[in-house]
């Protein structure tokens, strides 16, 4: 700050012991308060003039000089004038009770005291004239002292990087992170920001691991409390538009750590431990990721104790409640699995109002379900339905050689199907060359059964075949030797009571097989009448058995007999009479391919598995031995 600048008024003063100087300030003393902060500076100015009294004083002074000297006339005069300004320089005091009166003073002031400042109209006036309640500058304009600026109006403008020990608490709609020596621990801020933040940490460096805001604790490194019913503790917004961005990460490196571990405490409502969300129309609501290359890692894992919970529920109103995939191409994978420890429970439990479970595959098995419990079923369907057509379990496969549904016992049973009120196994097909149901033993020895049907009714049926008989169809077909333990009928409608009543007729046994034929002929008046057989009579049979009967009511004995054998497919008759009717009947043993390639014999040894057991115990006075029934 520059010194008090004064105007000087010279005097040249005269006395008896010699010249005084006095010096006067007599023309201005301005006085100048500067306030200058980084918001507002305040200049005060003010200037007193006092150029008049001083020049009063003066002019009295010399009149008196001038009268002491005429009264006195050997006495030195105390007050000399000089011609020029500013003169020269004079040595002594003067001592004016009046007014001085000058239009310049100059000098340094220092001795002014008890000047009316508000009679000062310009110039500087120096530090030391100042009160102490003055806000002061230093050469480089920075606050010395102390001060208080209370007036709203203030401003301060800067980036505040030369403020130094600021208390924090004292800071109001600033940043003060920017401006934190030290905090408090531990550091508690509050205030109510809707919609915004009470505390906000940026970090504009655009590295990965850039952090915004760190915590780091034996315990607990970041926690989030909202208490307002609709409140989230922690949230997390990556807002890159693209790039593997993050909304929350979390990472524990414990063996057994969590990375992200949500509780949700209350102990009733609709809660949630964690909850994920995305908008995206390829987004993942939550991702779990096991990085580990071996061991039992789970990329979610889901627990709930509730006894009546759910370990993971889902909805979706898309395709798919829950995704299940595994990208391993070898060894033992599961696009999903589910186990339950409840001996009465499932391990997976599916319901809705379309398919309960679908499951496909284009390599492998789409479903391949075993157990080790006894008396219980690897897979097992149930349909509770009371009516319309429903199904316990439901097959199909588009493959002309594949299998809708394979069975295998092992030792056991292939395939147990039981049903209380209708059929055990129901099964149909649309290929005209395929068998509805089609069964095979593959054992090459012992008593093997391709399919063995069982009736306990004592008027039921082991097996019926039906077909249309008017498309010359077969009800029941063997390929093969057909046996049977009892006799061999058919059964028809009973001519005279169809309603009430079956009619039986029963077929006769040889201990070979046998065909035969058997007709009628009249012979001509010669006696003698050709029998035409089937034009495939020789290929398939051979010694030939003939029986004739003559039929005649006269009171003739008339013979007959075969005149010419079986040759050409024919033979010739002919009787003691002519004109007479003949039954005829021809038997002969068959010879077809079949028995030329395994001539059947009338007795046969039982199998290992069949001896000493018989076929109808009871027919020989022992009990009935129950075949065995498979489970279920």
């Amino acid at each position: 700050m520059n010194g008090p600048r004064v105007g000087i008024l010279r005097a040249n003063l005269r006395v008896r012991n010699g010249p005084i100087l006095a010096m006067m300030n007599a023309a201005a003393l301005p006085m100048r308060f500067r306030h200058q902060s980084a918001a507002r500076s305040l200049t005060l100015k003010t200037r007193l003039t006092i150029g008049a009294s001083l020049l009063t004083l003066i002019l009295a002074v010399l009149a008196i000089s001038h009268r002491v000297a005429e009264s006195q006339p050997t006495a030195r005069a105390l007050v000399v004038l000089q011609a020029t300004t500013p003169g020269t320089a004079q040595t002594g005091h003067v001592n004016v009770s009046g007014t001085i009166r000058a239009g310049n003073y100059f000098g340094s002031g220092a001795n002014l005291t008890g000047l009316n400042a508000s009679s000062i109209g310009t110039g500087t006036l120096s530090d030391a004239r100042l009160s102490s309640n003055v806000g002061l500058l230093n050469n480089t304009q920075g606050w010395i002292g102390r001060n208080n600026f209370s007036h709203p109006s203030n401003i301060f403008v800067g980036d505040g990087t030369g403020l130094a020990n600021v208390n924090a608490n004292l800071l109001d709609g600033l940043d003060s992170t920017a401006f934190l020596q030290s905090v408090p621990n531990p550091l508690f801020l509050s205030g109510a920001q809707p919609g915004s933040f009470v505390i906000r940490g940026v970090n504009t460096d655009a590295g990965a691991s850039a952090m915004g805001v760190l915590g780091e604790s034996p315990g607990i490194g970041v926690r989030g409390i909202a208490s307002g019913s609709s409140g989230i503790g922690v949230q997390g917004t990556a807002t890159a538009a693209s790039g593997v961005v993050n909304g929350v990460f979390g990472q524990a490196n414990s063996t057994s750590g969590r990375g992200v571990n949500g509780h949700a405490t209350a102990s009733s409502g609709v809660t949630y431990g964690v909850i994920g969300q995305t908008e995206s129309t390829s987004g993942r609501g939550i991702y779990g990721f096991a990085n580990a290359d071996s061991g039992t890692t789970y990329a979610g894992f889901f627990d709930s104790d509730s006894s009546s919970g759910y370990g993971v529920f889902a909805t979706c109103a898309g395709s798919y409640g829950i995704f299940g995939q595994s990208t391993l191409t070898t060894g033992l994978a599961y696009g999903g699995y589910f186990q339950g420890s409840s001996p009465d429970g499932y391990a997976g439990y599916f319901t809705g109002p379309g398919v309960g479970i679908r499951v496909t595959s284009t390599g492998h098995d789409a479903v391949s379900a075993t157990t080790s419990a006894t008396g219980r079923a690897g897979v097992f369907g149930s349909n509770t339905a009371t009516s319309d057509t429903t199904f316990g379990g439901y097959f199909a496969t588009n493959s002309p050689d594949g299998v809708a549904g394979h069975f295998t016992g092992g030792p056991g049973v292939g395939l147990n199907a039981v049903s209380t009120g209708n059929y055990g196994i129901f099964a149909t097909t649309s290929d005209p060359d395929r068998a509805g149901i089609y069964a095979r033993n593959i054992a090459n020895s012992g008593n093997a059964i391709g399919g063995s049907f069982v009736s306990n009714s004592p008027t039921g049926y082991g097996v019926v075949g039906t077909c249309d008989v008017s498309q010359l169809a077969f009800g029941v077909y063997a390929v093969g030797d057909f046996g049977a333990s009892g006799v061999k009928t058919f059964r028809i409608d009973h001519p005279t009571d169809p309603l009430n009543k079956y009619l039986l007729h029963y077929s006769t046994e040889s201990p070979f097989p046998q065909n035969f034929y058997v007709g009628n002929v009249v012979t001509d008046a010669g006696g003698r009448a050709w029998v035409d057989l089937p034009d495939y009579f020789a290929d398939i049979n051979t010694n030939f058995k003939y029986q004739l009967t003559v039929i005649d009511s006269s009171d003739d004995f008339i013979v007959a007999k075969v005149s010419r054998e079986i040759e050409g497919n024919r033979f010739q008759i002919r009787t003691s009479k002519g004109n007479v009717k003949v039954s005829w009947r021809v038997d002969a043993d068959r010879d077809d391919l079949r028995i030329k390639a395994s001539r059947p014999s009338d007795v046969r040894e039982k199998s290992e598995s069949e001896r000493g057991e018989l076929q109808h115990p009871e027919f020989y006075g022992m009990p009935r031995k129950e075949r065995p029934v498979p489970p279920g």
